[in-house]
């Protein structure tokens, strides 16, 4: 039941994502990911 329950709360997750996030924010995290990654502190991606 709780499997269920966390695909759902992904699903809908990343659906919010998928509609709040512009061309400007998307934009902004790749050049701070490109930056931390250059300075050999790179973050997790999915």
């Amino acid at each position: 039941m709780k499997t269920i329950t966390i695909r759902r709360f992904d699903d809908q997750l990343a659906e919010l994502l998928k509609e709040s996030v512009d061309e400007e924010t998307a934009e902004k995290y790749s050049a701070i990911l490109q930056q931390l990654k250059r300075q050999g502190t790179p973050i997790p991606t999915n």
